[in-house]
């Protein structure tokens, strides 16, 4: 009897990922809308983003939960950014759900080319909070950038397309899909 009942909870949490997936791929084909929109601001994107984290990565989907990480990230940003920097602070600092690694995140517009003053913009935000968390990665979001900028590339600094983003979290999204249906499939036992 209990055996029945855990298979049945397992079918049912099969279908509630399945169906969070689904919705999670109209979130993207939405963001890609947004994306694509010259008129764009740089805010929007931040705004979508900012509680949809599992865009950037599995490892980062529950981080918006964690309200002691929130609290304490938003404490210690507000203090160090203060005053006249108030307006100059990194876009969104995230950590890790094993809390080995933060991520700073620095929003550019979607219509926007990266540039080397894009980097040097999220080292100098890396730079002000390293003394007090580490390690920092930073990453550096916008249309496109030239690859030659990749040459002498600072160390955990990384540029990506607002495409390559949702091209990523769309093709984790596809294989969950793709890992839930396979394992739903009746198994042949007539052998």
């Amino acid at each position: 009897m209990l055996a029945v009942a855990l298979a049945e909870f397992g079918v049912l949490e099969t279908g509630r990922i399945a169906q969070q997936a689904q919705h999670r791929l109209r979130f993207l084909d939405e963001l890609d809308k947004l994306i694509i929109n010259p008129d764009t601001k740089e805010a929007a994107v931040h705004t979508a983003l900012a509680t949809n984290l599992w865009v950037f990565g599995a490892e980062f989907s529950l981080v918006v939960s964690n309200t002691t990480l929130a609290n304490t990230l938003k404490k210690y940003t507000d203090e160090k950014f203060a005053g006249p920097r108030a307006q100059h602070r990194p876009d969104l600092l995230l950590l890790t759900q094993l809390g080995q690694r933060y991520k700073l995140v620095e929003f550019k517009r979607p219509s926007h080319t990266l540039d080397r003053r894009d980097v040097s913009q999220a080292e100098q935000y890396r730079d002000d909070l390293i003394s007090r968390l580490q390690p920092i990665d930073a990453m550096v979001l916008g249309k496109e950038f030239d690859a030659r900028m990749l040459v002498n590339m600072p160390a955990n600094v990384t540029l990506a397309s607002y495409t390559h983003l949702i091209s990523r979290a769309r093709a984790e999204l596809q294989w969950l899909l793709g890992e839930l249906t396979r394992d739903v499939a009746p198994t042949d036992t007539s052998t």
